[in-house]
């Protein structure tokens, strides 16, 4: 048929004096285009597009005769597969081997899915989160050293129950002579049962239950498996001198997938709040990032491996505890602590040139 209509297209082809040697080959060549054409159209593009939008639909439609066909054409097949490892097996290779898929694999089809509908936004969010889990180590989403409330072992029970209820935490950190020599857990429901008890008030230490000690290096995945398996729900990050570095919770893993998980006790506060052009205030846990979007997305400010924060830029800057009206600079910035929650920067004012750059908002 193809000859036929390539016999069809050259005959007045040939009528052209200019073209009149090359009409077959012309001829064959727009005949294979045009074939290529409807082909590719007709024989996957619609399909593949009539599929996509009606999949349900349009897979019990085809599964029954695809079917028939795989039990007809069987035989065929299982000749082909025997003959096919027969060959292959001198060269060590399977045939049958499904390819494993890569991470980057698995990306871009989570990417596909989201773009084509098939996923939700915070469905895509959280897959890609999940595989990110190896790459996020214990530093990045621990609570660090001085923002940790602990109670001394030697402190009384009524100290420690009047601690419980002031934080509203369910776990809290026992430390002997200090933060750096935690020793165990003290768990608020351990408290409540000897309240409820009505008996003699123990000491802390003869109650506490014993901690999980990580290193700071860890992966997050590494350790949310551990504490699955240990069916613990806190754990003591070390650093590398063996000294507290933080403590992070299972909560702590969780957001790194599903985001900010606020209970009754959390007040949340922005990080960021723009006052006017040239001016805003940022929480010190901000990221050292956070700030230089202030003027520009893609401005990239100093990058050091031991600060991730703007408080820790401040405080790395400084060179000792930063206290309220200490004030640094990096260009475009003036950087001006304005609180101070025990050792951390708290809050700090951002201001610019704003004639010069232009602040972008939330």
């Amino acid at each position: 048929a193809a000859v036929s209509i390539v016999t069809v297209v050259a005959e007045p082809l040939r009528g052209i004096a200019l073209i009149a040697d090359q009409a077959d080959t012309i001829a064959l060549l727009f005949v294979t285009f045009i074939v290529s054409v409807v082909s590719i159209v007709l024989g996957e593009l619609i399909p593949k597009g009539l599929a996509l939008a009606n999949p349900d639909r349009i897979a019990l439609t085809v599964s029954g005769p695809i079917t028939l066909f795989a039990k007809i054409v069987s035989p065929l097949v299982a000749v082909l597969v025997a003959l096919t490892k027969l060959i292959s097996k001198p060269f060590g290779i399977d045939p049958t081997r499904t390819p494993e898929l890569s991470a980057a694999e698995i990306r871009l089809i989570v990417e596909q899915g989201s773009q084509q509908g098939v996923l939700e936004a915070e469905e895509e969010q959280m897959i890609s989160a999940v595989m990110s889990l190896s790459d996020s180590k214990l530093h990045e989403v621990m609570v660090p050293r001085i923002d940790i409330v602990a109670i001394d072992q030697e402190a009384s029970f009524d100290d420690a129950v009047t601690l419980v209820l002031t934080e509203g935490h369910s776990r809290t950190p026992l430390y002997k002579e200090s933060v750096d020599h935690i020793v165990g857990i003290l768990y608020a429901k351990d408290l409540l049962r000897i309240i409820a008890a009505g008996g003699p008030r123990p000491r802390l230490r003869d109650i506490m239950r014993p901690a999980l000690f990580v290193p700071e290096s860890q992966a997050v995945d590494d350790l949310l498996n551990e504490l699955q398996r240990r069916r613990v729900h806190m754990a003591i990050v070390l650093d590398e001198y063996g000294g507290t570095a933080g403590l992070v919770t299972i909560e702590d893993l969780l957001e790194e997938i599903v985001g900010e998980i606020q209970d009754e006790f959390d007040e949340e506060e922005p990080m960021k709040v723009i006052v006017r052009e040239g001016e805003a205030i940022l929480d010190g846990r901000a990221d050292i990032d956070e700030m230089g979007e202030l003027v520009d997305p893609a401005l990239e400010l100093e990058d050091d491996e031991e600060y991730d924060t703007v408080g820790g830029f401040v405080y790395h800057r400084i060179g000792r505890v930063p206290v309220v009206g200490d004030k640094v600079t990096v260009d475009p910035f003036t950087i001006t602590v304005v609180k101070v929650i025990g050792r951390r920067v708290g809050k700090v004012r951002v201001t610019w040139d704003a004639g010069a750059v232009k602040p972008v908002a939330d």
